[in-house]
């Protein structure tokens, strides 16, 4: 694979109000969910009971599939990471959402119900498997998240954990 291919993915701005689609057949937005989830891939939730899925906010992991719709290593290695934090609370989150996507997705802040009650995109950042997405879009509950998550993300760039050695061309 050549350098350009294992660099992350170049960042999307977001959407336009006047591109983003109808997602009233998802109902209201809800302003929090808890429930139990497994990993759709390394950035995306699906809730048991909940239609539509979960795209956690802040958070960009490699694609699952590539363009020909072949899995990736990355990508499978971002949702393993993701399945195995959502282990070590039984599958059991609390989200809070903040809107929807343009794929109507639930974008929401999610963490483990349980006793340590871990942020789930932040310790997807600190351990490599992901990076920093639309991080200057403010959260009303934690103004100061997009900068943990861009601390997160410096951190484990500099230490060179999890995908960032093959993003950065050191196999």
């Amino acid at each position: 694979a050549s350098r350009a291919m294992a660099q992350p993915a170049p960042r999307k701005p977001a959407a336009a109000p006047s591109e983003m689609p109808d997602c009233a057949a998802m109902g209201a937005l809800p302003a929090s969910w808890a429930g139990q989830v497994y990993a759709i891939d390394g950035d995306t939730l699906a809730g048991v009971g909940l239609k539509p899925r979960i795209r956690l906010w802040g958070v960009q992991a490699p694609e699952l599939r590539d363009g020909a719709k072949a899995e990736s290593v990355a990508g499978m290695r971002a949702r393993v990471a993701l399945e195995d934090l959502l282990e070590q609370s039984n599958r059991k989150v609390k989200c809070r959402a903040s809107k929807f996507d343009r794929d109507c997705r639930i974008v929401a802040q999610c963490s483990l119900d349980d006793a340590r009650a871990g942020d789930i995109g932040g310790a997807l950042i600190a351990a490599g498997m992901a990076y920093g997405f639309d991080l200057d879009e403010a959260l009303p509950w934690e103004s100061r998240a997009g900068q943990r998550y861009a601390t997160a993300e410096a951190e484990a760039r500099k230490q060179r954990r999890g995908l960032w050695k093959d993003w950065l061309g050191e196999r």
